[in-house]
This record gives structure tokens, sequence and C-alpha cells, in this order.
């Protein structure tokens, strides 16, 4: 049996994301938990998404300055490449 036409379609995964999506998923959780390594991005972003998928998102956005990487390797954290101010946004 087909769904009908115009009804929902399959279920969305995050396997086939959109690349720039990706990013903006990792930009806003690194904005959330600075000091995270990829492998924590993954867990909290996209588990199911392909590890290379998130590499390439990280690899993108460092040249961007929108993150900025400490450490090397397996001991790289990633942060926003602003510090975050978190007393400035408890005074608004």
């Amino acid at each position: 049996m087909q769904p009908a036409p115009g009804g929902p379609g399959p279920a969305t995964s995050l396997k086939r994301i959109e690349p720039h999506r990706l990013r903006a998923l990792i930009e806003e959780d690194i904005s959330r938990y600075p000091d995270s390594s990829s492998p924590q991005i993954q867990k909290r972003v996209a588990p199911e998404a392909p590890s290379g998928a998130l590499r390439d998102g990280l690899r993108n956005l460092v040249p961007q300055k929108r993150i900025r990487p400490e450490g090397e390797r397996r001991w790289c954290r990633y942060f926003p490449a602003e510090p975050v101010d978190r007393n400035a946004e408890q005074t608004r």
C-alpha cells in the first residue's frame, strides 16, 4: 500500500543531511558547548551522519573563521570564533 499523494513522505534522517545544514548545526552546537571534541559534537548533532561529513563541516567552518580549533588531531577542541561572554547575555 502506498501513501496518498501529498501525504507524508519517507521519515527524515540525518544520514543524508545537506552540508550547509550540517555546518549550521555544528556552529550552533559549538556556540552552546564550547571546548568540544568532534566525537562529542557528532554525538549531539547527528550521530547517524557519516563522520566524514562532520569532519568536512568542521574543516569548512575553520577557514571561514566561524569556529576555531585548539589542539591537534584527537586532542583538537572547537570553540566559537568570537569568545562567548555569558555575563553579557544575562544582562540583556
